[in-house]
C-alpha cells in the first residue's frame, strides 16, 4: 500500500516529480525532463527525503522521464551522496543512454540499477 506524499510541478518545466511512501520506503517517480532548468527542483526534494530515509529505502522511478541532461545526471549522483550510510539509491526504469553515462562517469557504484 502506498500513499502520496508529495507533488510538485516546475514552473514553465516539463518536470513533475511524485512522492510515494510505502512499507518503510519512498519512491521518487519524475515525470517529463529532468535538465538545467528544473534539477534543482529535484535537489530540493531529495534534500527533504534524503534526511527521512536511509539510501536502501529510496527508488528514484524514471521510466515516464523524457529527457535528462548531465546537470540531471548530476542531481541524481548528489542524492545519492546525500543519502549516505554507505547505502546506494536505486534507479528504476533507467533508459539506455542513462546507463551508458552512469559508466562513462563512473557513478555505477552509488546506485543500484533495476529495472521495471
Amino acid at each position: 500500500m502506498s500513499d502520496t506524499l508529495h507533488r510538485e510541478a516546475v514552473p514553465g518545466a516539463g518536470l513533475r516529480i511524485l512522492v510515494r511512501r510505502f512499507d518503510g520506503g519512498v519512491t521518487v517517480e519524475l515525470h517529463g525532463e529532468l535538465d538545467i532548468t528544473t534539477a534543482a527542483a529535484l535537489d530540493t526534494q531529495m534534500r527533504a527525503l534524503c534526511f527521512q530515509y536511509d539510501a536502501d529505502q529510496v527508488t528514484i522511478d524514471l521510466t515516464r522521464l523524457d529527457f535528462i541532461d548531465l546537470h540531471g545526471t548530476t542531481t541524481l549522483k548528489r542524492a545519492a551522496r546525500m543519502s549516505g550510510h554507505n547505502g546506494r539509491l536505486t534507479l528504476r526504469g533507467t533508459p539506455p543512454m542513462l546507463d551508458v553515462l552512469l559508466q562513462v562517469a563512473g557513478c555505477t557504484d552509488v546506485f543500484i540499477l533495476a529495472r521495471p
